[in-house]
């Protein structure tokens, strides 16, 4: 949005946010663990505060019901799994769009050709006789 593309940042928002609630529709609020899955919480942490925001009900809601009912709102074998993958994709996907503001947009947008090709084009022109 800071570059001016609205719809591209709108895109990007509604399909992170898919992945994330399609997540926890698929694998349950125990899709986001950080206790139990340590090292797939990392990238789902790219997500942003929706993640900490369910591993705090996860862990604060979910873990303190007895073991009968904790079967109830959790998924179970490679459910978990798929659910799990999915809000990681989620925030590795937020991680490379955020990646993707670092590039040096203005040459795209104006058409202009990047400093390289500028530089290779003006060599060209000295080195001809």
């Amino acid at each position: 949005m800071l570059l001016g593309q609205h719809r591209r940042g709108r895109r990007i928002m509604i399909g992170m946010l898919g992945l994330v609630i399609a997540g926890v529709l698929i694998g349950g609020v125990d899709a986001v663990d950080s206790q139990r899955d340590g090292w797939w919480f990392l990238p789902q942490l790219g997500a942003g505060p929706i993640v900490i925001a369910l591993d705090v009900f996860n862990q604060q809601v979910i873990r303190t019901l007895p073991e009968a009912q904790q079967y109830r709102s959790i998924g179970l074998g490679h459910v978990n799994a798929i659910g799990t993958l999915y809000v990681a994709l989620a925030g590795l996907m937020n991680i490379v769009a955020i990646l993707d503001l670092f590039r040096d947009h203005n040459d795209e947008q104006s058409g202009r050709p990047k400093h390289d090709e500028r530089r290779k084009a003006t060599a060209s022109e000295e080195a001809s006789p």
